[in-house]
């Protein structure tokens, strides 16, 4: 294919010769005017090739270097493209790696402040065992473009090889901070990396003065890490979270995922560690405006969300407490709340306040209280399924290692049409 450039060379020898000159001394003064007018004319259809293969060559030189590079063969950004489609096989292929160098230290006298080649050199001398090259060519790059997010990738490797975790730490911020690639990217390699315990300790800084993006990523890491007691670990050795909008919701989110993963202990270790929380919420069964509070759920009541039955919390009507109403379906059966608990090994009396509408002996209420382990629960006692008044207390006896239980209780609707109405309050459990 002939270039723009080529044309416009051709046409300006043409215009240089002998020839020209002599036939333009013997044309006449309109004969000129017209050798002008084309001229300039074929000379405009040059520059708008020139331009035009510019154009393509910038536009393409992303998504298709080949097709850039055909338009416009030194084309820098297309060059150092084109190598950088070849990196996979920089470390298996001799070729490939002659050929990367090639092509980069190409893109680079075509335009010398240039990240991306500079950055393919280092990658060369690094796979070629010549570190110290290496180091300083990516440092370079990174030094022209903070977006370069493959020098940000090396700078962040070479210092994880050299063992240090603040140059490390460092170079993430700068990579997340700087491209628009680096969140996708780095959020759960940081994640993962943040299980090692003296990463979390240099992490802590983060938490203490917070870069921009430090909220997104503790919601990304809450939400996917497969070990959250890592980033509850972090977050109450840090001090807790930074306090400003974008964190105030992470408290609910950190308990819910510990919860998730039946990591129970550290539940309760970061709830103590928040500000102004009632230590006694961890051993409290009673019904009122602390207990209910869904951003402290599980270690509050929860109602399950069931078409077999609709349920909430009410005023009580009596003090400040409350009191759980409930309407279960006809002959359907299910859990109606449950809340976690801590209690010591040892016997404890349980006392409620309850009602059913339905008093056929059909409709059934029933308490369950489970030694949770994990995600695995057992019930260590169940009530009598036909209670449905105020009573004595019963005896429920907390063996050793179960430190963490759920209570739940449970309503059969029975056989009445309109389903069975429930009335809860004055839950208690006390130490005998």
């Amino acid at each position: 294919m002939v270039t723009a450039m080529a044309m416009e060379v051709a046409w300006t020898r043409s215009l240089n010769s002998p020839m020209s000159d002599t036939a333009q001394n013997n044309a006449s003064p309109h004969q000129r005017a017209i050798i002008w007018r084309v001229a300039t004319g074929v000379a405009a259809v040059v520059v708008a090739c020139a331009a035009f293969a510019n154009a393509v060559a910038h536009i393409t030189r992303e998504g298709n270097p080949q097709a850039a590079l055909s338009f416009w063969s030194n084309e820098a950004e297309a060059l150092a493209r084109t190598a950088d489609i070849l990196l996979p096989k920089l470390t298996t292929s001799r070729d490939a790696n002659a050929q990367i160098k090639r092509l980069a230290t190409l893109s680079l006298r075509q335009q010398v402040v240039n990240p991306r080649a500079l950055r393919l050199l280092g990658y060369v001398a690094d796979s070629n065992g010549a570190q110290p090259a290496a180091r300083a060519l990516v440092t370079l790059a990174a030094q022209s473009s903070r977006r370069d997010f493959g020098a940000q990738l090396w700078l962040i490797e070479n210092a994880v090889r050299g063992g240090s975790i603040a140059d490390t730490l460092r170079h993430y911020d700068v990579a997340i901070r700087a491209t628009g690639q680096g969140a996708a990217t780095l959020y759960p390699i940081l994640t993962e990396a943040l299980e090692d315990l003296e990463i979390q300790r240099g992490f802590s800084a983060y938490l203490k003065t917070p870069p921009p993006w430090l909220g997104s990523f503790l919601t990304f890491a809450i939400s996917q890490t497969k070990v959250p007691g890592a980033i509850a670990n972090l977050i109450i050795n840090a001090g807790g979270l930074p306090k400003a909008p974008a964190y105030y919701d992470l408290d609910a989110a950190m308990i819910a995922r510990l919860a998730a993963v039946g990591d129970y202990p550290a539940v309760k270790a970061y709830y103590l560690s928040l500000p102004g929380v009632d230590p006694n919420l961890l051993t409290s069964t009673a019904l009122e405006k602390i207990s209910v509070d869904p951003d402290k759920a599980p270690l509050t009541w929860q109602i399950v969300d069931s078409p077999a039955l609709d349920a909430g919390f009410e005023p009580n009507g009596i003090d400040q407490s409350l009191a759980l109403h409930a309407i279960v379906n006809s002959g359907e059966t299910g859990v109606v709340m449950r809340k976690v608990v801590y209690f010591a090994h040892g016997n404890y009396k349980f006392a409620v306040d309850q009602q059913l509408s339905n008093r056929d002996g059909s409709a059934q209420i029933k308490w369950d209280l489970k030694c949770v382990r994990g995600t695995d629960a057992a019930s260590v006692w169940i009530s009598d399924s036909g209670i449905t008044k105020a009573q004595a207390p019963l005896i429920i006896t907390i063996p050793e290692n179960c430190p963490t239980q759920l209570l739940e209780l449970t309503v059969r609707g029975g056989a009445a049409q309109q389903g069975t109405d429930v009335v809860v309050r004055n839950i208690r459990i006390e130490h005998q």
